[in-house]
């Protein structure tokens, strides 16, 4: 069996088409594959009445799930947030499925997705929406339901990480042994072995976090899911499944993206601008949450191994994105553990 055959099987184009005209009554007459994303396979289908996007999920895609994020998607644009407007087939059914292929539709949005040469105006916006967004959430019902999410996330074990480093480390040594390795397997090695001392940190940074908050967020709050309109955001896309997580976690996690970091440069004073904007919107947090925003994204990125996990173990469709994320983390947990007071102070100083 080779690396490729753990690939998910991608979802036949023209089963797509056929349950978009049967489920939806849209018929297109122009269609382009989008080479972005992980989860599904992505189309814009233009058609006589307009441009539509199609998403089309890979089998065993948890559709339930998925139609509860379309669904708080849409709560959040009701509330006045920008998102994509969702086609419904029916009551509350965002996801229309036959046997072998589901599909969502959504009202095409025209913008411009940008992940580098995001100057202060766009970065402070960038934080506004997030701050709206987390307002708008905030009253919604099961906002501040149990947060088992929060619950598992500061349950991590160092020695939970350390196992899943072992199973990619015997992944990268059979292919060494069977072929050599490629220049990203000996890069592999390094990067574990570092990972694994990295991680000697992660319990002070766990025991140094106070009570934070925790309620409905987007739960992918990444420039890969946000379209511009120059420095405006026009519309936040991809809304993960409802469930209560940090308010710190999706606020440093886009303040302190790896895109940014990894850049190199001044990386701090993007980040300013991410936190600033977010504080206009004036969200009423306690302060601690941001205060520790940047300590809780960087125990997310040091505790994943997002990416290179996929390389050796299940292979993801777009797996060459996800190698490049890979090293963008990994060489962000090196900047940011070595500027951990400069965050802090950072953080400390626009809060006051």
């Amino acid at each position: 069996m080779t690396q490729t055959d753990h690939i998910p099987r991608a979802p036949d184009e023209a089963a797509v088409l056929a349950l978009l005209s049967d489920a939806g009554g849209i018929s297109p007459f122009q269609v382009e594959r989008i080479p972005h994303g992980q989860g599904t396979v992505n189309y814009r289908v233009d058609t006589r009445t307009g441009r539509f996007f199609v998403k089309s999920y890979f089998p065993g895609a948890d559709l339930v799930a998925e139609n509860a994020a379309i669904a708080l998607s849409e709560r959040a644009r009701q509330a006045g947030i920008a998102t994509a407007r969702p086609v419904c087939f029916g009551t509350g059914r965002f996801v229309v499925q036959n046997e072998d292929t589901a599909i969502s539709v959504w009202y095409w949005v025209d913008g411009q997705m940008r992940t580098q040469g995001l100057g202060p105006s766009a970065l402070h916006d960038i934080g506004n929406v997030l701050g709206q967004l987390h307002k708008a959430l905030h009253g919604q019902a099961n906002s501040r339901a149990c947060a088992d999410k929060t619950d598992r996330f500061l349950a991590t074990r160092p020695a939970t990480i350390h196992d899943q480093i072992d199973r990619i480390e015997a992944a990268v040594q059979s292919r060494i042994g069977k072929i050599g390795g490629t220049d990203f397997d000996h890069v592999a090695v390094r990067a574990l072995a570092e990972r694994r001392a990295q991680l000697e940190r992660l319990p002070g940074l766990m025991q140094s976090l106070p009570a934070l908050s925790s309620q409905l967020v987007h739960g992918d709050y990444t420039t890969l899911n946000l379209l511009f309109e120059q420095d405006r955001v026009c519309a936040v896309l991809d809304f993960r499944p409802p469930e209560p997580f940090l308010v710190s976690w999706e606020l440093g996690r886009i303040a302190f993206n790896p895109d940014l970091i990894a850049a190199g440069g001044d990386w701090l004073t993007p980040a300013k601008c991410v936190i600033k904007g977010y504080l206009d919107a004036d969200v009423g947090l306690a302060r601690e949450d941001i205060l520790f925003c940047g300590r809780v994204a960087l125990i997310q990125l040091l505790k994943s191994l997002y990416g290179i996990k996929q390389h050796y173990i299940a292979p993801a469709p777009l797996q060459d994105d996800l190698d490049r994320f890979w090293a963008d983390r990994h060489l962000s947990v090196n900047r940011m553990l070595a500027q951990l007071d400069e965050i802090d102070a950072m953080l400390i100083s626009v809060t006051r």
